[in-house]
């Protein structure tokens, strides 16, 4: 069985695309998926207590000053030391 799906969105993207793949990843595979929100201060709460509807195992939240305006290196480096 393949592991959990990690989906990562930021507070002003909310990628329904992205949370319909993580339910039907989950369900063509009988793992679970969970999701990150990662924004800037004060920018993923609310985010994160709409996201509860969708299923998922687990929703993190990442805010940093750094990620107001993410970039690729700066994502990585977050999402990294979430699970360190």
């Amino acid at each position: 069985m393949p592991g959990k799906l990690l989906v990562v969105i930021g507070p002003e993207t909310v990628s329904h695309s992205a949370i319909g793949f993580g339910q039907e990843w989950a369900h063509a595979t009988g793992a679970g998926f969970d999701i990150l929100v990662i924004g800037g201060p004060g920018s993923t709460s609310q985010v994160a207590d709409l996201l509860v509807r969708f299923g998922a195992g687990a929703i993190y939240t990442v805010e940093h000053s750094d990620l107001i305006h993410p970039t690729a290196d700066r994502t990585v480096r977050y999402v990294t030391k979430v699970f360190d």
